[in-house]
Order: C-alpha cells, then structure tokens, then sequence
C-alpha cells in the first residue's frame, strides 16, 4: 500500500452499529459460501448413488436374464371320437371291441366313443345307464375315483373281477383280458350278480 492510503485509512472510524452491519454482512456471506457447497455436496452424492445402483443392475441383470426358465406341466388330453357303429369304434381304436348281451337292462340308445387308444360303449336305458371301456393297459381306466365304502373280488370263469360298491350295490367292475384292462360302471348301483352278469355276457 502507498503511504498516502494508510494515513487515509489510519484516520477512518467505524461507529459500533457500522461495525454489526460489516460482521452480519460477512456471516451471510459465508453462509451462502457453505451451504452452496453443500448442495454441490448433496447433488454430486446423490449422482454418484445412482451410478453405483446402474453399475450393479448392470452386472446382475445379465445373470438373470440367462436363468433358464423351467418348463411347466405339459397336459395331454386324449382326442375324443364320436362313432356311429361298433365297427367303426373298433376301426378307430385297433382292436375288436365285444358287445354286452348281459345287462340288468335293455338299451334303448348305445353311444360310441374313442378316447385315443381306449374303447367306450355307454348303454343307456329308461332308468339306468352302462358305460363299458376298454383299452390296452395294466391300470384302472374306469375314470371313476369314488371313495366306495366296499371293494371284493369274485371269480368267474377263471376270471377275477374287482367289485366296488356301497350299501345300494355294486357301482363298478373291474377286470383284466389279456393284454386289456376293462371297466363297467352302472348308474345307479346293481346287486352283485347283475353286475358280474352285466360284464361277463359278451358277444
């Protein structure tokens, strides 16, 4: 500084309330510094957190996106086939379907039906109905899954016949041929031996 300047500002004096106003003014000053700082601080914080999170979802995502993804279920559902005559069920199926001369009853419709590979005959009379099937199988292909309070075998021409029933009758027969699995179910329930009858009386 010139000597000049320090003897103009040796003379200068600062009242007390001027001296309040130059240290307020100062305080705001460095207020304002600070908190423009600290929102940099908070912007730049909050950029960099979301780098880290896109720098993560970068890398697992990937991972994910390769996961194989488990099959589900596959449900096949046998094609179902109307036929208008027994000869042409058996066409249908591969394989001679007989006819039931042994019901507790007489017919007065017959339906014909393929499921797939498996052979059904449902006789239908005034009050009951029969429903016949057959196919090459070692299980039960009644599709009847009734709790029946009774189950019994009985023997028939060398034949073992599985009976289920409750206390109105037997409900379903059944019995292996050879090679074929067969079911006869009765709507409503027989005595035993309509039952047996109804399912050995073949033609």
């Amino acid at each position: 500084m010139t000597k000049a300047y320090k003897e103009i500002m040796e003379r200068v004096r600062l009242t007390e309330e001027m001296e309040q106003r130059v240290l307020m003014g100062a305080l705001a000053a460095m207020e304002s510094s600070a908190s423009s700082r600290a929102c940099g601080f908070r912007r730049w914080g909050a950029l960099a957190a979301c780098l880290v999170v896109m720098a993560a979802g970068a890398l697992l995502l990937p991972g994910l996106w390769s996961q194989p993804v488990e099959p589900g279920p596959v449900t096949v559902t046998p094609q179902m086939v109307s036929a208008a005559t027994q000869q042409e069920l058996e066409e249908l199926v591969g394989f001679p379907v007989e006819t039931l001369t042994g019901l507790p009853f007489t017919p007065t419709q017959v339906e014909y039906t393929a499921y797939g590979e498996m052979a059904q005959v449902r006789y239908v009379g005034e009050e009951q109905t029969a429903v016949y099937r057959k196919a090459v199988s070692e299980e039960d292909i009644s599709g009847d899954y009734t709790l029946y309070d009774h189950i019994w075998q009985v023997e028939r021409d060398g034949v073992t016949l599985t009976l289920k029933g409750n206390e109105e009758g037997c409900a379903l027969v059944l019995w292996k041929q050879g090679d074929f699995s067969c079911s006869l179910r009765f709507t409503p329930p027989v005595e035993e031996t309509l039952a047996v009858d109804g399912a050995m009386g073949k033609e």
